[in-house]
């Protein structure tokens, strides 16, 4: 039982990535590749969407190569947006926190 309910979650997590994430993943990930110097470099790894009950939060795990050439691994952004009807309201951001790379 425990190896299916496994399969099922990497099967949705799987899905995630191929189709592109959900809208609040998208626009924070757009956040993201406007900062990059080699957008073809980036690489998603982990991401989360979950509400924190006063506010939305997305966090994106991922890869690049910098201006030096050299690969950047396990950076990290999270992005905070308002709760609108229940869900993340993508117009505005209350909240954008990077790793220092």
């Amino acid at each position: 039982m425990r190896g299916l309910m496994i399969t099922c979650l990497l099967l949705v997590a799987a899905c995630d990535q191929i189709r592109g994430g959900s809208p609040e993943v998208q626009k924070c990930e757009e956040r993201i590749l406007a900062n990059l110097g080699d957008r073809a470099s980036y690489v998603r790894g982990q991401n989360d969407s979950l509400s924190l009950g006063d506010r939305w939060q997305v966090g994106i795990e991922y890869s690049y190569t910098d201006k030096t050439g050299r690969r950047i691994t396990k950076a990290w952004q999270t992005c905070d947006y308002p709760i609108v009807n229940g869900k993340p309201d993508t117009s505005r951001f209350l909240a954008v926190e990077k790793s220092d790379d």
